[in-house]
């Protein structure tokens, strides 16, 4: 019988396959800690370097939950359609510099890939 380790040392394709396998539980762990975002306890909303998120959380959640904001996803374009909408029908103020700021983050962290907002046809 062979002492404890000796396989170890004395097979060329385990300690392959053991340094192939513990490269990738190491580097699968450093990226999943890059994909980690920080939530303000708040709002719920994800913080961003550029404190974009601040901009979002004063004009958006005025007037109605941040959940509203982190259950969608709509591209640039669509955020914009609802921020045109919400100023036409539901009085929200103009955003003047915000604007392109709040366009960025809620398109950036909230998407079209998040996908989750389903549409229903017009009520015409």
């Amino acid at each position: 019988m062979r002492p404890a380790g000796t396989l170890l040392r004395s097979s060329p394709w385990l300690r392959l396959v053991t340094t192939f396998a513990t490269t990738i539980i190491i580097a699968t762990g450093a990226h999943a800690q890059d994909d980690v975002q920080e939530i303000d306890s708040v709002s719920g909303l994800i913080i961003d370097d550029a404190k974009r998120w601040q901009v979002v959380r004063v004009h958006c959640t005025a007037c109605h939950s941040a959940k509203l904001i982190t259950q969608i996803g709509l591209d640039r374009s669509a955020w914009e359609e609802t921020v045109r909408w919400m100023q036409e029908e539901q009085g929200l103020w103009l955003l003047g510099k915000d604007e392109p700021k709040i366009l960025d983050y809620l398109s950036e962290h909230y998407g079209a890939q998040r996908g989750t907002r389903l549409k229903r046809k017009n009520l015409d």
